[in-house]
């Protein structure tokens, strides 16, 4: 974190918490759209699924950590998000195999230790996400290299 005032702390975990519901309705719209509606009929009748399918499923994600993840500033925030980002989203997916839902069956392990083997991997790929969309805006003004027209 940058160590900025506690007014800039609070905006931020505003910001954070505005990221996550982001992220949460990215997460139904994966699952309830693109999960059920397309990649589990697919299934039943090809046992190969599309890579642009599979690619579907994680784009909504991506678009909300470079939708949120420009802004941010310094290393102690983007992994803040990261870790709160893949919390959510391991909390998630074992809530769907919880309950039940199509697509995601009981493990031999169950829902918490398939959360404490995946959640690192799942943040270090929010770390990635975030990280670069926060490189992404740190310069202002045009791209080097850029010609400024007359």
């Amino acid at each position: 974190m940058d160590g900025g005032t506690a007014g800039a702390r609070v905006r931020e975990v505003g910001w954070l918490a505005a990221t996550l519901t982001a992220l949460l309705l990215a997460l139904l719209l994966e699952h309830y759209v693109i999960h059920e509606q397309m990649i589990l009929p697919w299934i039943a009748v090809s046992p190969e699924v599309p890579p642009w399918m599979l690619g579907a499923q994680v784009v909504p994600e991506i678009i909300v950590c470079f939708l949120f993840g420009w802004r941010l500033r310094g290393l102690g925030w983007i992994v803040i998000y990261g870790a709160a980002a893949a919390a959510l989203r391991q909390s998630f997916y074992a809530l769907l195999t919880r309950i039940g839902a199509s697509g995601h069956p009981e493990t031999l392990f169950g829902p918490p230790s398939e959360f404490a083997r995946t959640a690192p991997l799942v943040a270090v790929m929010y770390f990635m996400a975030f990280g670069l969309a926060s490189m992404g805006a740190r310069e202002p003004g045009p791209l080097p290299g850029a010609r400024s027209r007359p």
